[in-house]
C-alpha cells in the first residue's frame, strides 16, 4: 500500500508561561518566561526553588473531581492537554470514530506516590483501597488511561518511556501508524510532572537541575557563554495527527504536514561526540525522508537544554545536518522561557514550530545576551522575527542519546 500522508489539525498545550495555545504563543512571541520560584512544595532544605512549573492551573476544569482526587499531576495536565488538542481540532467527546492515543513520560504521578509514602510513614500502615489507588495511579499508562476515559475516546494506546525525547517518539509512533494505514486519526505528545520533593532532590543530585538562586526568569541560558545548567520544569503537549484525506473530509484546520522522521538510538553515553551524532543523524534523516533540502529548511525549533556541553553539540550536529545552510536558518529555544520539561519537551517544541508556521513569525531565544563563540549559528537573540516559515525542523535529544527529529511543511508545498 502507498503510503499515506499525515497532517497536524489541533494543538494542545499545558506549559509553564502559558495554557492553550493562544496563551503559549503570545508568552513566545513576548519572549515572557515561566520560570519562576517553586510553589507545588515546600522547598526547605533545597538547594534551590527554581523551576518551569504551570500556575494557576485548576484540573477540575478538565475531569471530575473524584478523578482529580485520585490521580497524580500528571494525569492532570495530560487530560488537560488532550482535551484542548481534540477542542482545536474540532473533534467531539466522545469522538464519532477509533482514535488511538501515544503518550511519552518520564516520571508517573510522582506527588501522587509521594503522598501516599508520606501517609504510611505516618501511619504505619495503609489501607486495602490506598493500596489499589496507589497501583493504579502510579501506572506509567494511566495518563493514557484516563485521557481516554475523560475524553470517551476508543481506540489503541501507547506509552513512551524513553526520557526527554519519549514525547518526541510518541508523535512518530503516531505518525507512522497513520503513514501505514493502521489507524486515521491520534492523539500524540508528552507529559511530565516530576516537580515533587523527591523528584526535585533526585534531578538536583544527579546534576539535571541548576542549582542557583539568581532571578527565575534570567537562569535558563541556551547557548550564552554564560550558561550554567538547565532549569527543570513541567507540563503537557498533545497534538491531533490525521491521515490528510480523513482531514480534509471533515473540513479540518490543517497547521502542517509532516514530511520527515529520524530517530537515532545510540549507545548509553555521555561523551559530547555522541551527542553529536545522535542529533545529527536524526536530522539528517527526517531530512532525506522528506526529501526537501537543507536549503528549504526556514526555521529550527532546537532541542537547546542551556546546558554548556549539550547545546555546543546540538551547534555542531545542526552544521553537520545542513552544512552551510545552517548558519542562514534562524534557530531558537522554547526552554529559554520553559526550562525543560522533558517528555512533554518535544511535543512543546513542535506546538511552537506549529505556530511559528501559522504566525509568520519566529520567537526569540531569551536571556541570550553573550552568544557562546562555539554556538555561533543564528539563535534569534534580542527579540521576535516577522519571518515566513513553510518548512521547520525540531529536533530532540535524549538522556543515553535517544534522539528524534521531525521536519514539518507547509502541506501546499509539492511533495520532491
Amino acid at each position: 500500500m502507498k503510503p499515506r500522508r499525515v497532517v497536524i489539525t489541533g494543538i494542545g498545550v499545558v506549559a509553564p508561561n502559558g495554557i492553550g495555545k493562544e496563551a503559549f504563543w503570545e508568552a513566545l512571541y513576548h519572549g515572557r518566561s515561566g520560570v519562576r520560584h517553586i510553589t507545588l512544595f515546600d522547598t526547605s532544605g533545597l538547594p534551590t526553588d527554581i523551576a518551569g512549573e504551570v500556575p494557576d492551573f485548576d484540573p477540575t476544569l478538565f475531569m471530575p473531581e473524584r478523578l482529580v482526587r485520585e490521580r497524580g499531576r500528571a494525569s492532570h495536565l495530560g487530560v488537560a492537554a488532550a482535551r484542548l488538542a481534540l477542542s482545536d481540532a474540532g473533534i467531539p467527546e466522545p469522538p464519532k470514530s477509533e482514535l488511538g492515543i501515544a503518550l511519552g513520560m518520564t516520571f508517573p504521578a510522582m506527588d501522587y506516590f509521594e503522598r501516599h509514602f508520606r501517609k504510611l510513614l505516618r501511619n504505619g500502615k495503609y489501607s486495602e483501597k490506598d493500596v489499589q489507588l496507589l497501583y493504579t495511579s502510579a501506572s506509567p499508562n494511566m495518563v493514557a488511561m484516563d485521557i481516554s476515559s475523560v475524553c470517551g475516546i476508543k481506540g489503541p494506546r501507547v506509552t513512551i518511556a524513553n526520557a526527554c525525547s519519549s514525547g518526541t517518539l510518541a508523535i512518530v509512533r503516531a505518525y507512522e501508524e497513520i503513514r501505514m494505514g493502521s489507524s486515521d486519526i491520534f492523539l500524540a505528545g508528552g507529559v511530565d510532572a516530576s516537580l515533587t520533593y523527591l523528584g526535585f532532590a533526585g534531578l538536583i543530585e544527579g546534576g539535571f537541575q541548576v542549582v542557583t538562586n539568581g532571578p527565575p526568569e534570567k537562569v535558563s541560558r541556551p547557548y550564552d557563554k554564560h550558561r550554567i545548567g538547565a532549569v527543570c520544569s513541567e507540563g503537557a503537549a498533545l497534538i491531533v495527527l490525521e491521515e490528510q484525506e480523513h482531514a480534509l473530509r471533515r473540513n479540518a484546520n490543517i497547521y502542517a504536514e509532516i514530511r520527515g522522521v529520524g530517530t537515532s538510538f545510540g549507545t548509553p553515553s555521555t561523551s559530547p561526540e555522541a551527542i553529536r551524532h545522535g542529533l545529527a543523524r536524526s536530522m539528517k534523516l527526517a531530512l532525506s525522508f522528506s526529501q526537501i533540502p537543507p536549503c528549504e529548511v526556514d526555521y529550527i525549533c532546537s532541542h537547546g537544554p542551556s546546558l554548556p556541553v549539550v547545546d555546543h553539540m546540538e551547534t555542531l550536529a545542526i552544521k553537520d545536518a545542513l552544512g552551510h545552510q545552517a548558519f542562514r536558518v534562524p534557530v531558537s529555544s522554547i526552554k529559554s522561557m520553559i526550562g525543560n520539561p522533558m517528555a512533554a519537551s518535544g511535543p512543546l517544541q513542535t506546538a511552537a514550530a506549529l505556530l511559528c508556521m501559522l504566525h509568520s513569525t519566529i520567537f526569540p531565544t531569551i536571556n541570550l545576551n553573550h552568544p557562546d563563540p562555539l554556538c555561533d549559528l543564528d539563535y534569534v537573540p534580542g527579540g521576535r522575527r516577522k519571518n515566513r516559515v513553510e518548512v521547520s525542523l525540531v529536533d530532540s535529544h535524549g538522556f543515553d542519546n535517544i534522539d528524534v527529529a521531525i521536519l514539518l511543511a507547509d502541506q501546499r508545498l509539492p511533495l520532491q
